[in-house]
């Protein structure tokens, strides 16, 4: 085949679009100002915590990368993307230990809002361009997985929002969560003024993509079990139990340090002038 018949073919290619399949990014941003949940608590009065050097005997991760993953998948030019049924949280080959129910990780009562100290409820919500959401808010109990899932079941939700508020809870109902939406591809939203603190933070961190507005508050301190004294063995036990879930949801090993280094007295705060310090990848979306 000469050079011209060479040319020839490579043009009726790039004319007819006889390629099979096109390489596609899975998410677009389509985020703009919205509308959002109220709350009439306006967050602590507290100042934010300062951003201190990390400790030198800090867990080991296998992954220390801060940049984002941006994940490429395969899609028929001719076929139409549909919404998909969700995937189970037991179905990434990556594993983790979710902990006892005795473990909690709740909010001091100096940092709470007291309007997210009853048990988790949900509700639908629908932002100005037509996203809609689930707005999840309040404590986290034994039974909030479960709730959880029920309600999207219940609902049909084929979304990929969801927005918090909680001042924490039972750890294990959190990861759980964490895990349905690392493996869902869902964005993870904390809304103008509101609060998601201690196992809340646990949900937050597992988003696709992640997005506060003003006023928002991220509280991050160490799991605890109230009925045992953190001597230096538990806390060193409790870091590295949980090693593995923030590998899992692509977590900055310093902000590990940072919450594993914060009693179950304090909170390690961030905002919206601080979290780029640990969290690159989170997004600040401005609210009406």
């Amino acid at each position: 085949m000469n050079i011209l018949n060479i040319a020839l073919a490579t043009t009726l290619v790039l004319l007819t679009g006889c390629t099979k399949t096109v390489y596609v990014t899975k998410y677009v941003d389509r985020y703009h100002d919205c509308e959002t949940t109220t709350n009439s608590y306006l967050g602590s009065s507290n100042g934010y915590a300062s951003i201190g050097s990390t400790s030198s005997n800090a867990p080991k991760f296998k992954n220390t990368s801060l940049k984002p993953k941006h994940k490429v998948i395969e899609q028929s030019r001719k076929k139409t993307s549909k919404p998909k049924l969700m995937v189970d949280a037991k179905a990434n080959p990556k594993t983790f230990k979710t902990p006892p129910p005795n473990i909690t990780i709740k909010a001091p009562v100096q940092f709470q809002d007291p309007n997210n100290n009853e048990p988790m409820r949900f509700m639908l919500g629908r932002r100005t361009d037509g996203t809609e959401y689930i707005d999840m808010f309040g404590t986290f109990t034994d039974h909030t997985y479960i709730d959880f899932r029920k309600f999207i079941k219940k609902i049909n939700f084929r979304g990929r929002e969801i927005a918090i508020r909680s001042n924490g809870g039972s750890l294990a109902p959190a990861m759980e969560i964490g895990r349905f939406v690392k493996n869902n591809y869902w964005t993870t939203v904390v809304n103008k003024n509101d609060q998601c603190h201690s196992a809340c933070t646990f949900v937050f961190v597992a988003g696709k993509k992640k997005i506060i507005e003003p006023g928002t508050i991220l509280g991050f301190h160490r799991p605890y079990n109230p009925n045992v004294v953190d001597t230096p063995k538990n806390v060193a036990i409790i870091k590295q139990d949980y090693v593995a879930y923030w590998e899992f949801v692509d977590g900055d090993p310093r902000l590990y340090e940072q919450m594993m280094s914060t009693n179950r007295d304090d909170l390690f705060l961030l905002n919206q002038y601080s979290i780029h310090e640990y969290m690159n990848e989170v997004h600040i979306r401005k609210a009406k």
